[in-house]
């Protein structure tokens, strides 16, 4: 899904706190994104998103991977 499209399905009040909100960030190789300090939707562009735990362990454990045109809500 582009940004295009995802304004197209939104309805006008989603929109527009979307538009006032929206924040672009270019990740470098294994940076991370603390959802916290980014509530709401991510969009993935280009490359891939990958949303993991860490156990107990220390082992990361992957839940899923979000591509280019997916979207992520926070829940």
């Amino acid at each position: 899904m582009t940004e295009k499209k995802l304004l197209e399905i939104l309805k006008p009040e989603e929109k527009l706190q979307f538009l006032q909100n929206k924040q672009q960030k270019k990740l470098r190789n294994k940076e991370g994104v603390d959802v916290d300090s980014c509530p709401g939707l991510l969009l993935v562009k280009e490359g891939k998103l990958r949303v993991y735990l860490i156990a107990n362990n220390g082992r990361e454990i992957t839940l899923f991977n979000i591509l280019p045109g997916e979207l992520f809500q926070e829940v």
